[in-house]
């Protein structure tokens, strides 16, 4: 039933194409041909004078004079095809004149390219508006272009014609497979068999001539999807709303407001800090490390510090969220868990010396550019660092249990889980968004024995360092928003830490920042101007959610006013962040009280360049910003559809079927649905994949992948490629009419076709701290062994390729979970 339920799911997977008639250059084989014809009938003549030497003279005369004849007729042949000979040569001088034109074109226009990405706005009310982009065009090694520009496709240049390029019956001249055979053929490498790597195969040349961006610890060959979305939230935010248009509703309005309060660093210099010191100091109880020995210690209360401190959405050492409950998903309960701050600690100590060195330099500097009053800061460290140093060693001391223990209780009983004043500080948090405990409201505590060892080491320690502590983790995000010399001073550390060596530009640091706090007011202008409404209808397959709520498209902005009616910002951004961290605590607390909306959006907006699944709702969601090239496209070839989001789609509903999943029932809720057989046959199965990922060691930094803890993705990963191919072959029996191949990669076939999109949307770089923090914390295997382990695993793919279990790319014992 599952596979019936993968397979029926993708299959409508629906796409439009429409098929633009271009043409390619035809050869001249024939003129060759007969060339080598007349060449060889003129050999056998001469052979047969020789046999015929003893006839008489007058009928060898009369041969002689045949053969003359012959002679004259061969000649003039032959100078026929001289002259076609010469008329090739100047046709292919041509050619290459051509092809060098054009390239001299492609350059010029490459050193345009950045100026015109960063500024998509020009295209704006300019139909006549052209960007060259160059794609390699078969055997004949000839250049070719076609408007790829920001503002759309326009008509296919007349270069084609020029260059005698002609229609094809089994080609797709397209622009979007146009557009599609220049990122494939700009990614693969054939030098490499693909049954012996295929992911160097599909990745070689992408990973050859690609560049991680300077302010970016990784780069993947999606990441144009991200690139688009900024571009496009840039081009929105910089730009005033058109003097005809209908007035914006007011949500959009404040987001404008924020985004230009961003934009305004003039008046972030002028501010200054005088905002962020202000609320340090009259409601945190002050900063030790700017204070020196003037800071009072009798004021300390810790339980009064990390109220305030989640009051702004900062939750320290433990995180607090209102979700779907385990057992019954359709309500609310409370969920605490050890905060990522901790994990951020460990990572500290295990990345070694510079990073460690480098991230209490941040401290130092950021420190002593807030104050005068240095005389305490060396103390302050050194009790921070051995702090610090006391929580990772504890961390390192719990195994994976202790991580994955669960304790459900309510708030009448927490104090007998975490501690006795636990109950009164909750009451006390959830008052802030005027909602009022009672004994009986549900409480999840994840890993309860972490918590209360990191409880008893702060316990151990002084007020000063704990204050100093709680500071300085608030600060470190709070950097980012002040004025330059401090986002300077976070840069220099993030080099260390991320390997990074620039920083973004602050139009797309200013956008990206309103997006991800007004997410679904973002999402309502990315729908309406840049989204393709057609694309939603495409691969719309159940009542999952995709690109975006509904509201969203609808005239009526009651509900989009309603989410956003406390959002109101003036000129000053910092006053405008506080606010913001202040709304966002308030909204996480108060909906404790709401029933689970299945329609909801919050968890993963449409504005987001990824897909998920919900198990607590029983849902995938696939964003609107993530449904584009080289994920899909609605004119794209069926195969490459497939080999992307198809894969993608098969992913996430394996989820519903991995360690968790089994977990939850078909309405989301905790509670055990698999018999003791099923699941005995699924661990013995699940081990096979274990163990071949604990295997595979990422030679960049040699260090060996998690199985363990990377196992639920891998899992999806070989069952999403698997059930994706499947529904392929189910769509192609009911499809007769071949697809149509790209230009320039006739010779591979449209199953062929499907893995090199799926391998290519997994063609990555990281530096080494990046690739280090991955493997360390990412529960997904580095990118060639998302793509490396299932095609070993998969007996299609070798028969795709032609490969033999055994070689490089094609395991002899195949792991397979589903």
């Amino acid at each position: 039933m599952y596979l019936f339920l993968v397979r029926f799911t993708l299959y409508f997977i629906a796409t439009c194409h429409s098929v633009a008639p271009l043409s390619i250059t035809q050869g001249i084989g024939d003129t060759w041909l007969d060339y080598y014809g007349c060449a060889s009938d003129h050999g056998n003549l001469w052979i047969a004078i020789n046999e015929y030497k003893q006839i008489s003279q007058a009928q060898l005369d009369n041969l002689n004079e045949k053969v003359n004849q012959q002679k004259e007729t061969s000649e003039m042949l032959i100078t026929k095809l001289n002259a076609l000979v010469e008329e090739n040569n100047e046709l292919k001088q041509t050619s290459q004149a051509q092809k060098i034109q054009l390239d001299n074109l492609s350059q010029k226009v490459s050193e345009q390219e950045e100026i015109l990405a960063r500024q998509p706005q020009l295209c704006q009310g300019r139909t006549n508006y052209t960007q060259w982009k160059p794609y390699s065009w078969g055997s004949y090694g000839i250049t070719v272009h076609v408007d790829t520009s920001h503002c759309g496709f326009q008509t296919v240049p007349a270069y084609f014609t020029s260059l005698g390029v002609k229609d094809t019956n089994d080609v797709c001249l397209s622009p979007y497979c146009i557009k599609a055979a220049n990122y494939l053929l700009e990614s693969i490498d054939e030098t490499i068999d693909p049954c012996e790597d295929f992911y160097q195969f599909a990745c070689g040349t992408w990973l050859k001539n690609t560049r991680i961006p300077p302010e970016n610890g990784k780069h993947r060959s999606t990441s144009r999807l991200t690139i688009r979305l900024e571009n496009a939230l840039v081009d929105f935010f910089s730009t005033s709303p058109p003097q005809n248009d209908t007035v914006e509703p007011r949500a959009i309005i404040n987001a404008r407001r924020l985004y230009d309060s961003c934009m305004d660093e003039d008046a972030i210099e002028i501010e200054d800090i005088d905002v962020i010191l202000s609320l340090i100091k009259t409601e945190f109880g002050g900063w030790p490390a700017l204070e020196g020995l003037t800071w009072n210690e009798s004021t300390f209360d810790l339980s009064r510090l990390t109220l305030k401190l989640n009051e702004y959405n900062n939750f320290i050492l433990y995180t607090i969220k209102s979700v779907a409950d385990d057992k019954n998903s359709s309500v609310r309960s409370i969920r605490i868990d050890p905060s990522h701050f901790l994990r951020e600690n460990l990572m500290h100590f295990k990345k070694g010396t510079e990073v460690r060195n480098a991230y209490y330099e941040f401290f130092y500097s950021l420190t002593e550019a807030l104050t005068n009053d240095w005389s305490t800061i060396d103390d302050d460290v050194d009790a921070l660092q051995n702090f610090e140093l006391e929580i990772a060693e504890k961390l390192m001391k719990h195994d994976k249990l202790s991580f994955q223990n669960i304790v459900r209780t309510t708030v009448g009983n927490l104090s007998r889980t975490v501690n006795s004043n636990f109950t009164n500080y909750l009451r006390r948090l959830y008052l802030f968004g005027n909602v009022s405990l009672v004994d009986t409201d549900i409480v999840t505590v994840y890993a309860p024995k972490v918590l209360l060892d990191i409880m008893s080491i702060i316990d151990q320690q002084s007020p000063r360092t704990i204050q100093n502590y709680m500071i300085w983790r608030f600060m470190i995000n709070r950097a980012l928003n002040m004025p330059k010399r401090f986002r300077n001073i976070v840069q220099q550390y993030n080099y260390v830490f991320y390997d990074t060596t620039g920083s973004q530009r602050r139009p797309i640091i200013c956008a990206n920042y309103v997006n991800k706090m007004m997410g679904l007011a973002v999402s309502k202008i990315y729908i309406n101007k840049y989204f393709d409404k057609d694309i939603r209808k495409g691969v719309r397959v159940m009542k999952e959610k995709i690109g975006y709520p509904d509201y969203l498209e609808n005239d009526d902005v009651m509900k989009l006013e309603k989410d956003y009616a406390d959002y109101n910002f003036n000129s000053s951004f910092m006053s405008n962040v506080l606010s913001l961290l202040q709304l966002h605590s308030k909204q996480g607390l108060r909906i404790v009280r709401d029933p689970v909306d299945s329609k909801d959006w919050t968890g993963l907006l449409p504005t987001v360049i990824n897909a998920a699944n919900g198990r607590s709702l029983n849902e995938i969601v696939f964003p609107a910003a993530f449904l584009h090239t080289p994920m899909f496209d609605k004119d794209a070839p069926r195969y490459l559809n497939y080999g992307g989001v198809g894969f993608v789609v098969g992913h996430e509903i394996t989820h519903g079927f991995d360690s968790k999943g089994l977990e939850h029932d078909m309405n989301g809720n905790k509670i055990p649905w698999w018999t003791n057989a099923t699941i005995a046959a699924f661990d013995e199965r699940r081990k096979c994949i274990i163990e071949q990922y604990n295997n595979y060691t990422l030679k960049q930094i040699n260090l060996r992948l998690n199985g363990e803890r990377t196992q639920n993705e891998n899992i999806a990963d070989n069952a999403g490629l698997k059930q994706a191919f499947f529904a392929y072959q189910q769509w192609t029996k009911t499809h007769k009419k071949l697809e149509k191949k790209l230009p320039g990669l006739t010779k591979y076939s449209t199953e062929q076709m499907f893995f090199l999109n799926f391998g290519h949307t997994y063609c990555e770089k990281m530096t080494k701290q990046s690739a280090y923090s991955y493997i360390m914390t990412d529960v997904h295997s580095p990118s060639q062994f998302r793509v490396f382990g299932p095609t070993s695993n998969f007996v299609e793919f070798d028969r795709v390729f032609g490969c033999k279990p055994g070689q490089g790319n094609s395991r002899v014992d195949k792991c397979s979970v589903w």
